[in-house]
């Protein structure tokens, strides 16, 4: 996504509401480098519990590589698609289990205020 769109939709948040929203899974992640062929992705570190990740089936060691039909190489990537549209809609993740490739619906909510 290029900045200037970011940053429009940053500045109008910021303006039109006062805070920016943020989608919410409930997932610690970091970033897991291609290896034997298949492509990096965000690996799941831990998971909050009652999350909307935990209520779908995602475990600790499965690593994200798709969010609603985009790819997942690394955190950033899913972070970056965790904006306020993602929020109350369910969407698909994609992740790798072992051998496995695993689908599951999730529906992000908002990110809670720290």
């Amino acid at each position: 996504m290029p900045v200037s769109r970011v940053f429009r939709r940053v500045s109008f948040s910021l303006v039109a509401e006062g805070r920016v929203r943020r989608a919410y899974l409930g997932v610690g992640v970091a970033s897991r480098p291609p290896r034997d062929g298949r492509g990096g992705g965000a690996g799941v570190e831990s998971i909050a519990p009652n999350s909307p990740v935990e209520r779908a089936g995602v475990r600790p060691g499965d690593v994200i590589v798709g969010f609603d039909e985009k790819p997942v190489r690394g955190t950033d990537e899913l972070l970056s698609l965790l904006d306020e549209f993602a929020i109350g809609r369910d969407v698909e993740i994609q992740v790798l289990r072992g051998d496995r490739r695993l689908s599951f619906k999730v529906r992000p909510r908002e990110q809670p205020a720290e």
